[in-house]
């Protein structure tokens, strides 16, 4: 049987009873005999040549064509593989199946070029993928057919000889100076000289170089105040400079005074340093500047008697002393007024002097005075003098005594040293003469 030629048979059964006998029953049923397919038919190509047109322009990985073989199978068995077996055009070809329609799509892998190749030839191959080792005897499941591809000129736009260009061109280049070149070629199979309907474009770059066209520029030019005590050799100032030129027309700079100036003893400059420093010190006038330190300070005490005798003692007397004054006696009345009677004694607090300054202690005086009743108008001149603590005397007063001269003992002048030996014969004398 063959199922390619009849798919379907119709078998129609009788069964009769009594063997058949005449005078027996019988009866009868019809069975429809479906064939199935097996593959024993191999693929066919119709033709042994194809002929294929493709023009250069089309584009890489869209189909070009279709091919098909056929197969008397169904289903499964009638599924065709198509290759590339030969020829040369499998690397610029493939070829691939639709299985929906089982043909051969034809599909680009690279760009054509009518001017390099006119033509392709293919060796395709159609096959079963499926076949059955019972039927191999009847020969091999595959076809050949040979597929010639035509390439088809079409007007190319001109093709620069770079994808791109780069020019370079000198600043100060006159105007008409030739910077470049740009060439294109029309790969048309005529030759044909390159007119405006075909247009391509390709980029130009063009580098302008630089040409040493600008002086450096100072970057400070503000004047430089120095002091006249600067000591040579100190930077004063640091000078620096630009130029608008690339950098091989620019730095590294040279620095140096110019020649047309006169030369400047007082100053020096250090080229590549970038800094200017003073050479010679500069100073106004040759003086000593005016030094005065504390430990020069020295003050005058200078001692006035109460007539107004002037200048007795110009000693250099040390001011600390005064910052600190030794602790006074008990508290004595005022010995600038000479009251008439020897005034009682006063309630106020006692005066020490320990740890204080000359303005508490001035201060504590002042209080005392204004207290005492016996005392002249407050704008009269008092006159006080205080002794160092290292003299005998310790702080002494007017000459004038608070008492009266009978009451008043000068002996103890004596006691004080030679230095007061005068002032105690005086007084000793003035004594004798009011006992007398």
């Amino acid at each position: 049987m063959d199922r390619e030629a009849r798919e379907q048979y119709a078998v129609v059964i009788q069964a009769k009873d009594m063997a058949g006998q005449i005078g027996g029953l019988s009866g009868s049923t019809t069975i429809n005999i479906t064939l199935t397919d097996v593959n024993d038919n191999p693929p066919k190509f119709l033709q042994k040549n194809h002929q294929l047109y493709v023009p250069e322009s089309a584009q890489v990985g869209k189909p070009v064509g279709k091919i098909k073989a056929y197969d008397d199978d169904i289903g499964v068995n009638a599924e065709i593989k198509y290759s590339i077996v030969n020829g040369d055009g499998t690397s610029t070809f493939n070829i691939s199946t639709d299985k929906e329609t089982r043909e051969g799509i034809i599909s680009l892998k690279k760009p054509l070029n009518y001017e390099r190749k006119k033509s392709y030839t293919l060796i395709i191959e159609g096959s079963n993928p499926h076949t059955d080792g019972r039927f191999s005897h009847l020969g091999p499941f595959k076809d050949t057919t040979t597929l010639k591809i035509i390439i088809g000129d079409v007007d190319e736009p001109p093709v620069f000889s770079m994808s791109s260009y780069i020019m370079d061109v000198y600043e100060n280049a006159e105007v008409g100076t030739v910077v470049g070149a740009v060439t294109a070629q029309d790969p048309d199979s005529l030759n044909k000289p390159i007119r405006q309907t075909d247009q391509s474009h390709v980029p130009v770059a063009i580098h302008v170089l630089d040409v040493n066209d600008n002086p450096p520029e100072l970057s400070t030019e503000d004047d430089v105040i120095i002091c006249e005590t600067s000591r040579p050799g100190q930077v004063i100032q640091t000078v620096t400079a630009m130029d608008k030129d690339d950098f091989a027309n620019g730095p590294q700079f040279f620095f140096s005074f110019p020649d047309d100036l006169p030369v400047n003893p007082n100053f020096t400059l250090r080229n590549n340093e970038v800094i200017v420093v003073l050479f010679i010190t500069l100073r106004r006038s040759k003086k000593e500047p005016l030094i005065i330190s504390e430990e020069d300070i020295r003050e005058n005490v200078v001692t006035y008697d109460d007539e107004g005798g002037g200048e007795e003692d110009t000693e250099a007397f040390d001011i600390s002393a005064l910052r600190n004054p030794a602790a006074a006696e008990d508290l004595k009345f005022r010995r600038d007024v000479r009251p008439d009677i020897q005034t009682a004694p006063r309630n106020s607090p006692p005066l020490v002097l320990d740890g204080v300054n000359v303005h508490d202690f001035i201060k504590q005086r002042l209080i005392e005075a204004d207290l005492d009743t016996s005392v002249p108008p407050y704008d009269s001149l008092q006159t006080y003098a205080y002794e160092g603590h290292g003299s005998l005397a310790g702080s002494i007063s007017s000459l004038d005594s608070a008492t009266t001269h009978s009451e008043q003992d000068y002996n103890y002048l004596c006691d004080w040293g030679p230095e007061f030996q005068k002032l105690a014969e005086l007084y000793g004398e003035e004594e004798s003469e009011q006992t007398t």
